[in-house]
């Protein structure tokens, strides 16, 4: 990670927060694994804990930039928060993930912001679906995966047709349980390591 044009205060105080949130997203990813869930304690201490480094931190562009690392701010902190939560939050409406999930991704984004938050998001979508066709595979149900897939699309085109709204119908069958906290936390590294070395669509 470049961070030439950080001060020596601003370097520690990003070294810090990268390694919470790899500690706090490890401890999840953990749980989902073990016990597929995320515990609520641990994401509300994540969320205060990114909401009060970016409050009380050296003013900058996101503790990972590499053109003005620093804290982005209470309000932007929170701003990232409620972010992260919505872009994941279509998938819990169709039930493709756990609400301890999208709170996962809230928490996220009280780290990075409301900019940064979307490549994580998207970087994390990539990992989850690269995860699921995994845990199709080694269960083998990846046909199903494919029919859950097919029977959601068919339904959708089908209520256009009618006049009916179109939206995402809930498929009828589950092709296994993704641990999503281990997507998130891919993505969430995913997103370092390419603003890191100067790729992101939205961060600086």
């Amino acid at each position: 990670m470049n961070m030439n044009m950080a001060s020596p205060d601003t370097l520690v105080i990003s070294t810090v927060a990268g390694a919470l949130l790899a500690g706090l997203l490890t401890v999840a990813t953990w749980s989902d694994l073990r016990e597929r869930r995320v515990p609520n304690a641990l994401v509300l201490a994540g969320v205060a804990t990114g909401l009060m480094l970016n409050a009380f931190a050296p003013s900058g562009s996101g503790f990972f930039s590499v053109l003005r690392p620093g804290g982005l701010g209470f309000l932007n902190a929170g701003a990232g928060l409620f972010a992260g939560a919505a872009l994941l939050l279509p998938l819990y409406l169709i039930h493709g993930m756990g609400a301890g999930d999208v709170k996962l991704m809230g928490m996220v984004g009280a780290f990075v912001g409301p900019l940064s938050v979307i490549d994580v998001a998207l970087l994390t979508l990539v990992a989850g679906g690269v995860l699921a066709g995994a845990v199709a595979f080694w269960n083998g149900t990846l046909s199903r995966a494919a029919e859950n897939i097919r029977f959601m699309m068919i339904d959708s085109v089908t209520r256009g047709f009618c006049g009916q709204r179109i939206e995402l119908a809930a498929a009828h069958q589950c092709a296994g349980n993704v641990p999503y906290a281990l997507a998130i936390a891919c993505g969430t590294l995913l997103h370092l390591l390419f603003v890191g070395n100067g790729y992101s669509l939205f961060a600086h």
